[in-house]
Order: C-alpha cells, then structure tokens, then sequence
C-alpha cells in the first residue's frame, strides 16, 4: 500500500517539478504548507540541497553522520515551515538550521565515541571520506553564522549559492547596490573575524573560497532522493515504518526541535523580564518626576509667556560646510607623513548632511569616498560624529579650536575615540584641518599674492623623468599596472607615492570588484640589486570591496599607496609601508585582487610590471 502511494507520488512529481522551478522560495513554501505539495517540497530539497550539504560537510568528517544531518535539517524544515516569518528568506533559515544540527550531530558523535571508549575498544568501521575537512572550515560556518542576518542572508544566497547581486536583490526586495554593498560589508566582516581566530583571508580571497565551497557541494542523488522519499512517507505517518527515517535521524531532528523551542522560550521569558523592568522604570520616572514638580497643578497665569520647544542647533552643522584641507594626521599612536596626504591633496568636503573623503591623482582625477552621510551629536563631550560606510557606521570625535577642525575617527567601527590622541595598535586616526575661505577646487593650485615670489631651493632636486606605467600580462580583457607618482631618484626621509592601475583592453564595459583593502594590508614584492626580498610592514586598516565600471580602453587607479624612505639605523623601528636603507630596487605586485562580474575566484594571474627604484642617502634639500 505505502509503495503504491510513493510511486504515484513520485509520478506526480516528475509532472509538475519542471512547472516548480520557476517559482520563487515563498511560492513553493506555501505550497507546500497549503497543500503539502510534495513537488514544492522537492524543488526546494533540489534547489537548497547543495548549501545545506556544504554546511553540514564542513561541520562534520564523517560522511554518513553528513548524510543524517542533511536529512534532519529537511526533516526540521518540514516540521517548523509554518512558522518561518520571512519566506523569501528560506535560504538563510535554512543555512542556520543546518549549522545547529550539524552541531549537534557533531556533539553526539563526540558522546558516542566517548562511550565506546570506556567500554571494549572496537575497531572503527572503514568509511569513505569523499571530502576532506580542513581544519579551519568548521570557524568559517561558526563566525558566518553569528553574523547579522542582513549580512548573513547576502553571502548565502550570493556565494554559497551562487545568485547573482540581481537575482538577489528580486529575492529580498531591495536594490541592486544594497546587495552590493552588504555583500562587501558582510565579507569583510566575515575575513575580518576569521582573521581573529588565525584563518588568514583577505575580502577576495574568502569570497573566491565560499564560490569554491558552493561548486564542490554536490549532493549525491541517493541523499537527495531519501530525504523526499522520507518526507512523502512522512505524509502518510509511515516514515519510521518503513525505515526511511532511522533512529539516529530522528533523534537528531527531535533535538534540534526541542533546542529551537527552549531559544524560542528564552527570548520570551527575557522579553516579558525587559517589558516588566520597563513598566518598573516608567512608573519610578513618572513618580520622581512629579516629585520633582510640585507645581504642576497649580494654576498659571494665561498671559505669562510659553516655553516652546527649541529647534536643535544647526550651528555645527552650518559650521561644518564646505572644503577643509588636511593639515596634518595621526594614526595608530604615530604621526603621518605629510606626503601622505599633501601630495595627493586630501580633503573633507562637507555639502549639507553628506561628506566626501576626496584626494587627486597624478592625472588630475578626483578619487574617494563620496556622499558618505553623517550625523552630530553637539551636546556630548567631546562632540560625536557617526558617518554611514559600506553598511557600518565609523564613530567619530571632533572639535572646532581656532579656526581648525579636529577629527579623530576609528576606521574599524569598533569603539569611539575619547580624544584626539589616537591610541598605538589601533585603528584610529585623527586629522588637523583647515577651511579655506575660498576654497579651490581639487587639483587647482590656489592663488597667491602678486609680491610673493617664490623660494629658490639651496640645491636643484633631482630631475624628474615621465611617469610610465609599468603593465602587466592581459588576462580577461584586464591588465593591472603601478606607476610612481614622481618618477625620480629619491633620498633617504623622503616618500614616495605608489599608484596601482587597471586597464580595460576588451570591446565592452568591465564591471568589476577590487578590494582596496588588500593593498594596504599586502605590500608589493621589492627586491634589492641583489634580487633578495625586502620586507616591507604592512599597514593594517578597515576598508570595503568596491565595485565600479571601465570603459573599453580606458584606464583607472584602483588604489593610491605611500611609502616612506628611512635610514638603515631605523630599521628597529619596524613601522608600516617604510623601506630601510639606500640602493636600487625592484618594485611589482604579483598578485592583484580583481574579480570580474559576474563574480567569479580572484583572477591570480594578474600581476604589474615591475618599477626600478632609486634611493640615495643625502637627505632632502632643507
């Protein structure tokens, strides 16, 4: 009787599975809870399956243990559809249910072996390890599942399913570029965590990883069709009858069950906690506010002028409008060179409630982070600023004093300064600005009174040769090239401005991605006249991956990098992005992170030219 009910089943299935597939998560899962529509059932097995096993192949080393949770996750989804609260957003929920039960199966194996342990030692049953777990993808399940579901749901459906930023973006009803920028925000997070718990990966590599993960996840067809045939069985109360369902399986989903529901219990016990503590708190308020004034009722005089509430002051804020150029920085305890940021013009252009980080390029192009909106807080000590970047807020300090502004800001998002001295080994900076009257534009040299003539240097700098920019080899219609800002012999105390470019050598418009933290955090290769490495400190900071478009044949630089020459006797010192010592010398990045859309693994094989570089022990002319 139960054969001829599942083969029809299966017969219906194989009608109308085709007719499934078109329609979207929360389709098939009403469906499926309407009707039990076992067809919605397994479109949605087929479509999540390959996810759900990586989740759970990552977790676990045994294959067959892989197999049970695979299923108890399914089992769980059958049994608690009804109550998921955004069904557009099953991929996620899923995602968390098959870290937890993996979690647990992984927990009760431990038990089992435990066990065996203390009673006769068995030899353990020979088993076939079709994937061989690292030993760092179990952290990469454990920190992407403590990421906020916003963040979490982006790199489910993007990378560990395979979704583009378009299909996405239908799917949870929002913007295209709101995809984008949580997708870069959540891997950031993401490799920034992992880099916590000793997994070094930057921004593109995790995601050329988790594209990986997603394409090996094949699930075998014999898992696939045990789990539907599981769930149709279960339809009918003969699931445990007929051994679809083992007892391992379903005690596994029975635990799974009873955790969902004692969290589930907790969150509301601690909500109806917080709600009475808030009932508590409002009535004490309200009675040590009438306390306070006794006058309350007393009768006033009618003519006897009326408070009125005040607008929020606006002084800051007007204070704060336009162009303010950096004087000087300070990051991480040390204070910045200042050609770090004078010779690229940096500057913070405030137009109503959005602010601009701008500097210019060798060519005369305005790059940075533009149209960033921000906040004030006047009334704190010091002043609060919060700007919005990537999906995070960065918090901020500032102060006006005489006629300056002082900005102290944590890159990570961390924790807000609480002065203008910015603390060694961390992420803040601060800066010293100074807002011109008549500010000129980007690039434009500002003018200068007729008498003042200029200052003929003691000694004639080093003669300047033209900037050419050293490309590498095409891969993709892309070539990757670094260039000097000034190309010259420099001297000891000096500092060069290093710029990295990307050329579109195709027919059509490339989309692409870089990750503009991985220059910071990753100096190019440098070889001395010896050809022997020379190492350089890197520099770490907070950045996002950005996303941006090239025109066939155009160029563009993807990144602006300084590099600070200093004498061989301060080598001890061992600050960042400095080169010790004089020579000649070989500069080239041999791996650039570009990844083309759609977003595929980091093309390794794009690499600059290499640049010669001279440096000379005279110090700088006075």
């Amino acid at each position: 009787m139960a054969t001829g009910h599942i083969n029809g089943v299966f017969q219906q299935l194989r009608r109308v599975l085709q007719d499934s597939t078109d329609l979207t998560d929360g389709q098939l899962l009403e469906h499926f809870i309407g009707q039990r529509d076992q067809a919605a059932f397994a479109t949605l097995v087929r479509r999540h399956g390959p996810m759900v096993w990586g989740v759970c192949r990552r977790v676990l080393t045994n294959h067959h243990d892989v197999e049970d949770a695979f299923q108890a996750t399914f089992l769980v989804f059958v049994r608690r559809a009804a109550s998921i609260a955004s069904r557009d957003l099953l991929a996620n929920w899923l995602y968390g249910v098959a870290h937890q039960t993996s979690l647990k199966a992984r927990a009760t194996a431990a038990k089992r072996k435990q066990r065996e342990r203390q009673g006769t030692e068995m030899p353990e049953p020979a088993t076939i390890e079709p994937h061989q777990t690292r030993d760092w993808e179990p952290l990469l399940d454990e920190e992407l599942s403590r990421l906020p579901d916003k963040h979490r749901s982006v790199i489910v459906l993007c990378d560990l399913e395979g979704k583009t930023r378009k299909e996405t973006a239908q799917q949870l009803g929002c913007a295209e570029g709101t995809v984008a920028s949580r997708l870069a925000r959540a891997r950031a997070l993401l490799a920034k965590r992992l880099t916590k718990r000793g997994v070094l990966l930057s921004g593109a590599a995790l995601a050329a990883v988790l594209i990986q993960e997603s394409a090996s996840a094949a699930v075998p067809n014999t898992v696939v069709n045990s789990t539907i045939n599981a769930v149709a069985l279960a339809a009918v109360g003969r699931a445990a009858a007929t051994g679809a369902v083992s007892v391992k399986v379903a005690a596994l989903t029975e635990g799974v069950l009873k955790s969902m529901l004692m969290a589930k219990l907790k969150t509301a016990v601690m909500i109806l906690f917080l709600v009475a503590m808030i009932g508590f708190g409002g009535g004490l308020f309200r009675h040590s506010t009438a306390a306070a004034r006794p006058d309350d009722d007393m009768p006033r005089d009618a003519n006897a002028p009326q408070k009125q509430d005040q607008p929020k002051s606006q002084k800051d804020l007007e204070a704060l409008q336009g162009t303010w150029y950096v004087k000087a920085m300070e990051e991480g305890g040390k204070p910045q060179p200042k050609a770090r940021f004078e010779d690229v013009e940096m500057q913070l252009v405030v137009e109503g409630d959005k602010l601009s980080i701008l500097t210019m390029t060798p060519d005369g192009r305005v790059v940075g982070q533009q149209g960033l909106a921000f906040t004030l807080d006047e009334k704190a000590s010091p002043k609060r600023l919060d700007v919005s970047k990537g999906g995070t807020t960065l918090l901020a300090v500032y102060a006006f004093e005489k006629g300056q502004l002082k900005l102290c800001i944590d890159l990570e998002g961390k924790s807000r300064p609480t002065s203008f001295k910015t603390v060694a080994g961390t992420q803040q900076r601060s800066y010293i600005l100074q807002k011109k009257s008549a500010p000129a534009k980007l690039g434009q040299a500002d003018e200068k009174p007729a008498a003042e003539k200029p200052v003929e240097p003691a000694t004639k700098p080093e003669k300047e040769k033209e900037t050419v920019t050293a490309w590498g080899k095409e891969a993709d219609s892309m070539q990757v090239g670094i260039r000097f800002g000034k190309d010259r012999v420099y001297k000891v105390g000096e500092t060069l401005t290093l710029i990295v470019r990307l050329r579109n050598n195709g027919k059509k418009d490339l989309p692409f991605f870089y990750d503009a933290e991985y220059f910071q955090k990753n100096p190019p290769l440098i070889t001395n006249a010896a050809g022997k490495p020379v190492k350089i400190k890197e520099r770490n900071i907070f950045g996002i991956i950005e996303r941006s478009s090239l025109a066939p044949g155009k160029e563009v630089d993807l990144c602006i990098l300084t590099l600070d020459f200093r004498p061989d006797a301060d080598r001890k010192k061992d600050e960042t992005w400095t080169l010790y010592g004089t020579g000649k010398f070989c500069i080239q990045y041999k791996d650039v992170p570009v990844v083309g859309e759609p977003l595929q693994a980091p093309t390794a094989v794009h690499a600059t030219g290499k640049l010669e570089l001279e440096v000379k022990a005279d110090p700088p002319p006075a």
